[in-house]
């Protein structure tokens, strides 16, 4: 459904009136917006609702500040300094105090072919279990056997194949369980 000119102007000035349901129409219909610049760019820490909570925020702001009297379309207003908001978020986490971050490993890193790499500090694996044993408590028993599997302990059988979309999902719970109480 397309908005027209005068229905998105009646929207941002019941939006700068403090209407919810009038943001909501506009947020949808801006929407794709969200979606491909979600798709362009990469925040590490940002999930889905992450990117659609932040494009509400923006797309609110950008109606209290937007001028109805410009001949202009809302869209690309919304575009522009939805854009420039990301990329204060990617300059934020490139910043030097947060460059630790970005050289931490993934649980789905194959350690193997790590030969000789002067980056990587080796840690002994008791004071790992002692750190990671609250979280582990916490797993369920699928959400363990990912752990596992992603340490490379264990091996994919033919039943882990046969529900791959149910092992994805505890993986994921795992890894958010960990990220949750460890970080």
């Amino acid at each position: 459904m397309s908005l027209t000119l005068t229905e998105e102007r009646k929207l941002i000035v019941k939006i700068q009136q403090g209407d919810e349901a009038a943001l909501k129409k506009l947020y949808y219909h801006h929407y794709p917006i969200v979606n491909k610049l979600m798709m362009t760019y990469y925040i590490e820490s940002y999930d889905r609702q992450d990117w659609f909570q932040e494009g509400l925020i923006i797309c609110y702001l950008t109606a209290k500040n937007f001028d109805i009297t410009v001949k202009k379309r809302f869209g690309g207003y919304f575009r522009v300094n939805f854009q420039n908001w990301i990329y204060n978020i990617i300059r934020k986490n490139q910043r030097v105090k947060r460059q630790i971050q970005q050289n931490t490993y993934s649980f789905d890193f194959d350690w193997n072919t790590i030969k000789d790499d002067t980056n990587l500090i080796v840690r002994d694996e008791s004071v790992m279990v002692e750190e990671w044993a609250p979280v582990i408590a916490l797993l369920s028993d699928l959400e363990l056997e990912e752990l596992e599997l992603a340490l490379g302990v264990k091996e994919a059988d033919k039943d882990y194949l046969a529900d791959i979309g149910l092992h994805k999902r505890a993986r994921y719970r795992m890894r958010q369980k960990f990220r949750q109480n460890l970080f």
